[in-house]
C-alpha cells in the first residue's frame, strides 16, 4: 500500500510516497515542488495522502488554570479568547500540573480561516495538521523514555518552540514565541531552558534540536554550550526508523536535512506504531 505526505512547508512544498506493506515503512519518492502548485496535482488520486501545514497555519494557546475549572475554562478559552468553535477540537493537548495544583494548559491549533485549501481536491482522511505535532510525534518514536524531562527546541519559520516531554513520553508543555531575528539561536534555546527551569521547577538534562535555519555549526556551538551544564544534546533524527528506495545522493541529502524536514513522514507514522 502506498501513502503519500504533502508538506506544505512555506518556502518549498515537499512530497514524499511511502511503501507501507514491508515491515517497515519504506520512501520510495521525493520531491520538492514551487509552494503555489496545487494539492491536486500533487496527491494521486489511488494514495491516501497526510497534509501537513507549517506555521502560518496554526498556534498555540496556552493559559493557566485549576483543576477543577479546567473543563470550563478550556471551552472559555477555546471559543471567547481564540474564536474558534469548541465541538471541533484541537490536534494536540499538553498539561502541566504544578505541586499546587494549578495546571498549565497548551493547546495546538490548526486554523481554518488561516488555511485556505480551496481549490485543492483533498480526501476525507487528508485532514491537515500541524508540522509541529508531526516533529513531537517523530521525536517521541525516536527517543526512549527518558527518567527525567527532556525538551524538543527549535524553529518553524519566525516560531521559536519548546516543548517539555515529561518522564512518561509525554509533551506537557509547549512554548512559542516570534522569534528576534538578531538573537542568535544558542541565546534563545538557553533562555528558553531558564524560563522552564524558573516556571515548571523542571531540571533539563536533554535537549533535542530540530526545524528550520539550523546549521552543523549551530548545533555544535550549541552542544559545546550545553555541555558545560551537564545537559546532552541531540538532532531529531527520525529517518533510521524507516527504510529507503531512492539513490545515496538523494537519501543523503534527506538524511543532513533530517531536522528540517522529518514532518515528510507523517504518512508512516501509522505503520511505526504496529
Amino acid at each position: 500500500m502506498l501513502s503519500s505526505t504533502v508538506y506544505l512547508h512555506p518556502r518549498r512544498t515537499l512530497t514524499a510516497t511511502w511503501d507501507l506493506e514491508p515491515d517497515v515503512p519504506r520512501l520510495v519518492d521525493y520531491r520538492e515542488h514551487d509552494p503555489a502548485t496545487k494539492l491536486d496535482l500533487l496527491i494521486p488520486v489511488d494514495h491516501e495522502a497526510s497534509v501537513v501545514v507549517g506555521c502560518a497555519h496554526w498556534f498555540v494557546h496556552a493559559y493557566p488554570s485549576s483543576s477543577a475549572s479546567n473543563a470550563m475554562r478550556r471551552t472559555f478559552e477555546l471559543e471567547e479568547v481564540c474564536g474558534l468553535d469548541a465541538t471541533i477540537g484541537t490536534e494536540l493537548e499538553c498539561h502541566h500540573e504544578s505541586p499546587s495544583g494549578l495546571t498549565w494548559n497548551s493547546l495546538v491549533v490548526v486554523a481554518p480561516d488561516r488555511l485556505d485549501l480551496s481549490g485543492n481536491n483533498l480526501s476525507s482522511g487528508s485532514a491537515p495538521i500541524s508540522d509541529l505535532s508531526v516533529d513531537i510525534r517523530l521525536a517521541l518514536l525516536s527517543t526512549p523514555p527518558q527518567r527525567h524531562a527532556w525538551v524538543l527546541c527549535g524553529r518553524r519559520g519566525s516560531r521559536f518552540i519548546a516543548v517539555v516531554i515529561s518522564p512518561q513520553h509525554v509533551p506537557s508543555v509547549i512554548l512559542t514565541h516570534e522569534r528576534d531575528q538578531d538573537a542568535p539561536f544558542e541565546r534563545i534555546v538557553l533562555s528558553a531552558l531558564d524560563s522552564i527551569r524558573t516556571r515548571f521547577d523542571l531540571d533539563i538534562r536533554h535537549v533535542m534540536l530540530f526545524g528550520d535555519y539550523l546549521t552543523v555549526p549551530m548545533i555544535d556551538d550549541l552542544k559545546v554550550t550545553l555541555r558545560r551544564s551537564d545537559i546532552k544534546s541531540t538532532r531529531l533524527q527520525p529517518f533510521r526508523a524507516v527504510d529507503s528506495a531512492l539513490d545515496s545522493s538523494t537519501a543523503g541529502k534527506i538524511l543532513s536535512r533530517a531536522h528540517v524536514i522529518a514532518p515528510i513522514m507523517s504518512a508512516a507514522i501509522p505503520r511505526l506504531l504496529l
